[in-house]
């Protein structure tokens, strides 16, 4: 394929939060040129705003935009911008905007991309709609993509058939992410997330709590916000943890990767939450700490070990064994030159396997075979 032909991204918002893990694959595009289309838009950044189209009102809540009158106008509007940019392929971001743009695969023949994430995959398991919806999805999308083999092996048990899925690494945009010498005395544990269930934050102030009994000198910066927020508070202050712990709340993504680069080890336990939610994948930040040579201290969640080297720059416990994280700390402040090293591994690890260049170029060849295979004579 010499020519730069195009590909149509949709979702609900780009961007909704500081994750660049989208950001970075439509900024990198190598031989497609990105039309970009989502029913509303957040945090552009430097996104090339000529090809960016909004196409709806700001919603109260994402799941609105399904009902009929709504979605069918905002489908008869991206089928104008797709008669117009004459895209080669269109790929949607998350599972359930995939289900919102089905309709289309039908009505324009362009084979149809649809990349899961994390919460889309537990989505099933808490509302028995998407149960159908996927099934749908599933038989009429050309190719669904998912960010490792625990996903791979959800969407199976969802009921995609294994033939139609790839494997599609979290690209990261190491020019962004240059390492440093580290100039602190004091161990910094960082943690940066959503204050949701499914990210552990609880679990990482409770193995903190413990790890404090043994060592003084260390800070404990918290990078986030969310629905936890009350309760993060609530277990700081009752556990005399303020002289010691740093909440900065939120981050414009600068702001949260200079905060990064500060620390010396990164802490996110994610885990199973109540209601089924998981990761799913795995979180981008563990791969943009490892870039900037800061060994993780994790959990064996869902696609945590597939992003990581289990022991070699990353520590993982189990789900909600606080002890385990306490020890797996306790280590690292006790024997800094081999953090050192786990950090020094963890970005080889990030450049071998998930820096954009690769993993662009593994996603416009999956573009390019996609568009052969259904355009080939039967």
């Amino acid at each position: 394929m010499k020519v730069k032909v195009k590909v149509l991204h949709f979702t609900y918002c780009f961007f909704e939060s500081i994750g660049t893990f989208l950001y970075n694959t439509l900024r990198n595009h190598q031989k497609f040129k990105p039309v970009i289309t989502a029913l509303t838009l957040k945090h552009l950044l430097h996104s090339p705003k000529s090809n960016i189209y909004k196409l709806g009102i700001s919603l109260p809540r994402p799941g609105m935009s399904f009902f009929l009158p709504y979605r069918l106008a905002m489908l008869l509007s991206l089928r104008k911008i797709i008669l117009q940019t004459k895209p080669s392929v269109i790929h949607a971001h998350y599972g359930p905007w995939g289900c919102f743009i089905l309709p289309l695969r039908k009505i324009t023949s362009i084979p149809l991309v649809v990349t899961f994430y994390g919460y889309d995959i537990s989505l099933p398991s808490r509302r028995k709609v998407w149960i159908k919806r996927y099934r749908k999805l599933f038989k009429l999308a050309d190719l669904i993509l998912a960010e490792g083999p625990f996903m791979k092996e959800s969407l199976i048990r969802l009921g995609c058939p294994p033939q139609k899925i790839a494997i599609q690494k979290i690209g990261i945009d190491l020019s962004q992410l240059t390492t440093q010498d580290s100039q602190l005395t004091t161990p910094n544990i960082t943690f940066a997330g959503h204050f949701a269930p499914k990210k552990g934050i609880m679990d990482a102030l409770k193995s903190i709590n413990l790890l404090r009994k043994e060592f003084t000198d260390f800070t404990f910066t918290l990078i986030g916000d969310g629905p936890l927020l009350p309760q993060v508070k609530e277990f700081i202050s009752h556990n005399k943890m303020n002289s010691y712990t740093k909440l900065l709340g939120s981050l414009p993504y600068d702001e949260y990767i200079e905060e990064l680069r500060k620390a010396t080890i990164f802490l996110h336990p994610s885990h199973t939450a109540q209601d089924g939610e998981t990761e799913g994948g795995a979180p981008t930040t563990i791969l943009e700490a490892q870039a900037l040579n800061i060994p993780v201290v994790s959990t064996t969640h869902a696609d945590i070990p597939n992003i990581t080297l289990p022991q070699k720059s990353a520590l993982l416990s189990n789900e909600h064994d606080i002890e385990g994280l306490y020890n797996s700390l306790k280590f690292l402040i006790r024997n800094p030159e081999k953090a050192q090293e786990m950090g020094k591994l963890g970005r080889d690890y990030v450049f071998k396997n998930h820096r954009i260049e690769l993993t662009m170029h593994e996603l416009e060849e999956k573009y390019i075979r996609l568009y052969l295979h259904c355009h080939a004579e039967p």
